[in-house]
């Protein structure tokens, strides 16, 4: 069994919010929010010194750059995940 992934907890809280009453979703809803997903499935990321890629080698990985381009690759621990002259702000597993 694996780890779940920020994004798929926040997917998990979503869905079970839609079953839930106003109230109770809502409360749902926000802890989702603060997992740092998105509805896309978008995680913030701020580069740091010593930073390393937060997703396993060979894991097909969408990110967006500082510059607001974005990239997707097979190979997400070549890019890098601290400071440089183009910083990643957020990335996604894509599926």
């Amino acid at each position: 069994m694996t780890n779940p992934t920020n994004t798929d907890l926040a997917a998990a809280l979503r869905e079970i919010a839609d079953t839930l009453p106003l109230g109770s979703a809502l409360i749902v809803r926000l802890a989702a929010d603060r997992l740092g997903v998105d509805t896309d499935g978008w995680i913030e990321w701020k580069a740091f010194d010593g930073a390393k890629c937060p997703v396993p080698d060979g894991t097909r990985t969408e990110v967006k750059f500082d510059d607001g381009k974005q990239e997707t690759d097979e190979t997400p621990e070549w890019w890098t995940w601290r400071p440089c002259a183009r910083n990643i702000v957020a990335y996604r597993v894509v599926k």
